[in-house]
């Protein structure tokens, strides 16, 4: 479509323009939500306000998984949005899986975490995320603290964002690491229970004027399986990080800052070494652009939780049976499940692709 081929310089224009088709309405303010000219909420209203018909949940999800474009990420977010049952949550993180691997978890996790802290509060939930559906809980509860630290999500305070029902060591280690990124002392049961050890440049970086007295002395008494565990990255050329310094130490405003964004967009915020991090941390820092800085190191830091969110496999589990149970009578918006199936997520997109239909002609918007 016209709206997938437009210029971002031209996206601020059309996100005025009244006369568009529902479908086209969805596209743009996606594409606006791209170019950042509307906020998480701003898109979450208009995808509503839209009148489209989404299908039920698992036809829009197959439909996404075949062929994800702006649409049929719209289009599954409405049909997430109509599920008044735990069984959205289950959905939610299969949504996730799909825009991660697409490239577009950064920019979806603050629409579905709204979706998933609704769901949180639905009848069933807490059963639904027990015991055997553990993994989705830790899923869920990594969306939520990625979603936290978006630039319009508010304050990333993970410890306020957390719903209760989740699990209570998955919880305490991202309020740890929360904390660590607001300036506090260094938190290794964090760490540890997050797999996230290699971040410690980052996490340097960000605590409080004192570091010798914040940082411990002894580290060889934070040695654990995960604290050794090897991690690969992406070195960023020593010819830009110099150049970047050199703009920084000069007072160069602007060539920092492009030069940081040029960095950062070419090697990607989860392949990003963590070392380079924390030195275009230290750059913006020098330029008096404190904001910024934290931005970066909390956008890095998402993109490690929705990394590990991913790496987390729920296609085992018998999701079609959880939904039905968490939805209390095994219909979950027009569904029917048979409570004691055993299929597992790659069933629910298989038994619903033949009905997915053609997701329209939409180009990829990855």
């Amino acid at each position: 479509g016209g709206l997938e081929a437009m210029p971002s310089a031209s996206l601020q224009s059309v996100t005025s323009l009244l006369h568009l088709e529902d479908e086209a309405r969805l596209i743009r303010a996606y594409r606006a939500l791209q170019g950042g000219f509307l906020t998480h909420q701003d898109v979450a209203k208009q995808w509503r306000l839209a009148a489209v018909d989404a299908g039920d949940m698992s036809m829009a999800l197959a439909r996404h998984e075949s062929m994800p474009t702006a649409l049929t990420r719209a289009l599954l977010w409405r049909a997430l949005d109509s599920e008044k049952t735990a069984s959205r949550l289950v959905m939610i993180a299969a949504a996730m899986d799909v825009d991660a691997a697409e490239g577009a978890g950064m920019l979806m996790a603050p629409l579905y975490a709204e979706l998933a802290r609704e769901a949180l509060g639905f009848e069933g939930a807490a059963t639904l995320l027990s015991d055997t559906g553990a993994p989705l809980a830790a899923k869920i509860a990594l969306l939520l603290a990625a979603a936290s630290n978006s630039a319009d999500a508010g304050p990333s305070d993970t410890g306020s964002v957390m719903p209760a029902g989740l699990d209570t060591a998955m919880v305490d280690a991202l309020a740890g690491v929360s904390a660590m990124m607001a300036g506090g002392p260094l938190d290794s049961a964090a760490l540890d229970q997050l797999d996230i050890w290699h971040l410690l440049p980052l996490f340097e970086r960000r605590v409080g004027a004192d570091a010798a007295t914040a940082m411990p002395v002894n580290w060889l008494s934070l040695d654990s399986a995960a604290a050794r565990a090897p991690a690969s990255f992406v070195s960023v050329s020593p010819v830009w990080m110099r150049a970047l310094e050199q703009a920084a130490d000069d007072g160069r405003v602007g060539e920092t800052v492009l030069i940081a964004q040029r960095i950062v967009s070419a090697q990607g915020l989860s392949q990003l070494h963590p070392a380079d991090a924390a030195r275009i941390h230290a750059a913006l820092m020098t330029i008096g652009q404190a904001a910024v800085a934290n931005a970066v190191a909390n956008d890095i830091l998402s993109a490690h939780l929705l990394d590990a969110s991913l790496a987390i496999d729920i296609d085992t589990l018998p999701l079609l049976e959880m939904a039905a149970t968490a939805s209390g009578d095994g219909v979950a918006n027009g569904d029917t499940v048979a409570a004691t199936g055993t299929a597992t997520n790659e069933d629910v997109v298989d038994a619903t692709q033949t009905e997915a239909g053609d997701a329209g002609s939409q180009d990829s918007d990855n």
